[in-house]
């Protein structure tokens, strides 16, 4: 009888071990199964992530050469202001040259008529 009573603690403790392995086997599954959604989110998140990344490439390649060209606008703008500048001088310098030989004119004709 007394045997009977130990095999029959056995089974039930062998039964309970049974039923822990059975929960944690079902435990380390749902953890599994979470680890495999989070991973699927992540790739999928990285792969906007990428797509973001090479938009913000392109843009930044765009901008530079929006600067580049926005830099040789300026310099030729200064370079238009100093030929602007040149021509103004150059046209108060005739403009004086020729209100002087109006002016060395008259002189000579009233010399003249003298």
């Amino acid at each position: 009888r007394r045997s009977a009573e130990q095999s029959e603690a056995r089974s039930k403790a062998l039964h309970q071990r049974v039923d822990e392995l059975l929960k944690q086997a079902a435990a380390l599954e749902a953890q599994e199964q979470s680890k495999a959604s989070e991973a699927a989110r992540l790739a999928q998140e990285n792969s906007g992530l990428q797509r973001d990344l090479a938009f913000l490439r392109s843009s930044l390649e765009a901008a530079q050469a929006a600067s580049g060209q926005q830099a040789a606008l300026v310099k030729e703008v200064a370079d238009m202001r100093l030929s602007l500048a040149e021509a103004r001088s150059d046209a108060k310098s005739a403009a004086s040259k020729a209100q002087l030989l109006q002016t060395e004119k008259a002189a000579a004709l009233k010399a003249l008529e003298e």
